[in-house]
């Protein structure tokens, strides 16, 4: 299983729910979410949606325009 850190879940969580997921999600689901994470840990730089995304998690709001 890839990191999930970018979900901002501490290590022994995401751990415990990686395991969860592995065993109960189809294997061609669990394969996509696995090349998502990838996809985003290999981005050339720290996408915009990824930031406005990581303000979410922490707020609850959405980014305003200049907050971007």
């Amino acid at each position: 299983m890839v990191d999930w850190g970018l979900l901002g879940i501490d290590e022994e969580t995401a751990e415990r729910d990686a395991c969860k997921i592995e065993h109960d999600v189809d294997s061609k689901t669990l394969e996509r979410l696995e090349k998502f994470v990838q996809f985003i840990q290999n981005a050339p730089h720290d996408p915009k949606w990824l930031k406005h995304f990581r303000h979410y998690i922490n707020t609850g709001k959405h980014p305003k325009c200049d907050e971007e």
